[in-house]
């Protein structure tokens, strides 16, 4: 079954305004989609630096204990 082609009810603009309209929303679409992207990949950065914090914390992390003599 072939779908239909979607249609677009513009009364108001001329075929130069809808083809620009039409070409800033792709073009808003594409941006979006970029930026989803590089914030995953930040997300996974994130993520990964973090684990290094908690690995480094843990390997300077100092146990000192102390014993106290109270004198008689």
């Amino acid at each position: 079954m072939q779908k239909r082609d979607p249609v677009i009810i513009a009364p108001d603009y001329t075929d130069d305004e809808l083809y620009e309209w039409m070409h800033q929303k792709i073009q808003a679409a594409q941006d979006l989609k970029w930026a989803n992207e590089a914030r995953a990949k930040e997300a996974e950065n994130l993520s990964a630096q973090e684990q290094d914090i908690t690995r480094l914390e843990k390997a300077a992390a100092l146990s000192i204990a102390r014993m106290i003599t109270y004198q008689r």
